[in-house]
């Protein structure tokens, strides 16, 4: 890396002509927060966008119909991972696609210690106290598997930062308001009341969506880097991504 800032590309006709079959997507989402996931060339060489929406909720979808069609290119940007050796691109893609049809039910939780996902697409926690993923985590352990680590994550248990648990308040009012909406349909709950309350009452140790998306402008035998390497190069993609226009509810 060097002192200039690259943007992220957002055309995606770059990445089909490239020669590059996986990239790291960066979005802002309707809430006007970042949200991370895998772009990828499957094995019929259509583009696809594998990612973890929420707990218990793995989507793999084509790119067409997730960004395309909804207009939401422009909100929408990538950077391409620097892998091009056939063989382990074969097996990344093949790896990408059990997980992608395994779509095992993941809890969202923060605190990453390294878990993967397995041969036949089963996420493998690392440790008894790892309980599950976020979007960001999502990446490093759909890839750690395939011995493609981005980042040194355990640096970011050792970081303190205030507005990761505001973060994380907003995500657990989030959970007991799903849970109390499905009471309400008598659907009973969407999401473990114990996992919420385990969430509430844990310190949030947060890899963002950004950082993970830093990490691709490193070369692949620079990987994996530190949280100083991509805390400011993750405040600029942050920046450099637009926000939403908020809708005015009358």
């Amino acid at each position: 890396m060097n002192g200039t800032f690259t943007p992220p590309e957002t055309e995606i006709k770059k990445f089909q002509e490239s020669p590059y079959h996986f990239a790291i997507s960066l979005m802002r989402t309707d809430e006007n927060r970042l949200h991370t996931g895998i772009l990828y060339k499957d094995s019929k060489g259509t583009v696809r966008i594998l990612h973890f929406a929420f707990h218990h909720l793995i989507k793999d979808e084509l790119y067409d119909n997730a960004i395309a069609q909804k207009n939401e290119s422009r909100f929408f940007f990538w950077v391409c991972i620097k892998l091009t050796q056939p063989p382990r691109v074969k097996s990344i893609m093949y790896h990408l696609e059990r997980i992608a049809t395994r779509k095992a039910k993941v809890a969202y939780a923060f605190n990453y210690k390294g878990g993967s996902f397995n041969a036949k697409g089963f996420y493998q926690p690392k440790t008894e106290d790892e309980l599950g993923l976020t979007c960001s985590t999502f990446v490093l352990a759909a890839f750690k598997e395939a011995s493609v680590t981005f980042l040194k994550f355990n640096e970011w248990l050792e970081v303190t930062r205030s507005d990761d648990e505001i973060f994380k308040a907003e995500i657990v009012q989030y959970m007991r308001q799903r849970n109390a909406e499905f009471l309400q349909l008598g659907r009973g709950n969407a999401i473990d009341p114990a996992h919420i309350e385990m969430l509430a009452n844990s310190p949030c140790k947060r890899i963002r969506p950004e950082e993970v998306v830093a990490s691709a402008y490193f070369p692949i035998a620079k990987l994996p880097v530190g949280f100083k390497s991509v805390e400011t190069l993750g405040e600029k993609l942050n920046q450099h991504v637009p926000k939403r226009i908020p809708i005015l509810k009358v």
